[in-house]
C-alpha cells in the first residue's frame, strides 16, 4: 500500500479489518457498561478497551459510540447549563450524573433509541 505508514496500516487493520471486531449493533448490556465506566474512569479509552475485550469492541468503535450519545443526550453540538454554553468536548461526569440521576441507567438509555 503506498502512501501509508506502517502506523496507519495498523490502526486501519486493528479497528477496521481484524475479523475478530464485532460489527452489529450495540447491545443495551454494552450501552450501561459504557456510561458506567464513563461515569467511574471518565475518557481513559485505552481502559475502556480492556473492560470491552468480552465484547470484541476496538476503542474507536466505544470513543464513537460514547459521542453518539454525547450528541443525542446533550442535543448535538451544545447544551444550556447554567446560563453557559457547553460543548460537546467539555461534557463531564457530572453533567452526566445529572442526566441519569432521575430515572435508572437502563430507561435512560433505553429510551434513547438509535444507531451508531
Amino acid at each position: 500500500m503506498g502512501g501509508r505508514t506502517n502506523k496507519q496500516i495498523r490502526e486501519r487493520y486493528c479497528n477496521h479489518l481484524d475479523p475478530s471486531i464485532n460489527k452489529s449493533r450495540w447491545s443495551l448490556e454494552e450501552d450501561i457498561r459504557l456510561i458506567q465506566l464513563f461515569l467511574t474512569h471518565g475518557t481513559q479509552w485505552t481502559f475502556f478497551t480492556k473492560e470491552f475485550k468480552q465484547y470484541n469492541r476496538p476503542e474507536i468503535q466505544i470513543k464513537n459510540r460514547f459521542n453518539c450519545f454525547v450528541r443525542k443526550i446533550f442535543d448535538l453540538d451544545q447544551c444550556k447549563e447554567d446560563g453557559r454554553m457547553f460543548l460537546r468536548s467539555h461534557v463531564s461526569k457530572e453533567m452526566f450524573r445529572r442526566f441519569y440521576n432521575d430515572q435508572g441507567l437502563q430507561e435512560k438509555i433505553s429510551s434513547l433509541v438509535f444507531e451508531a
